[in-house]
């Protein structure tokens, strides 16, 4: 898959540990999602950047909850991303 552009770069990412959470979505399963993502692209750091955000909002919620919560996590990285931008 070919991305262009900051935001999106944060929604593909999101996307990522959605496809792998549909299998698994363990602690283990995202730590490994994690680690494939960003060694994807290791110099990208706006990737880096929005994998680790991702990560840090899914692991700390619930099994049970991750697989719903992941949905909204582009809008929140978007207004995150635009943030960051601004400063």
């Amino acid at each position: 898959m070919q991305v262009r552009g900051a935001p999106l770069i944060g929604v593909t990412a999101a996307y990522g540990f959605a496809l792998s959470m549909n299998c698994d979505n363990s602690d283990n399963s995202l730590d490994k999602c994690k680690n494939d993502l960003v060694n994807a692209r290791p110099t990208a750091v706006n990737l880096s950047w929005a994998v680790n955000q991702v990560y840090d909002a899914l692991i700390k919620s619930p099994l049970k909850e991750r697989l719903s919560y992941v949905g909204s996590l582009p809008l929140i990285l978007q207004i995150k991303m635009s943030r960051r931008i601004s400063q």
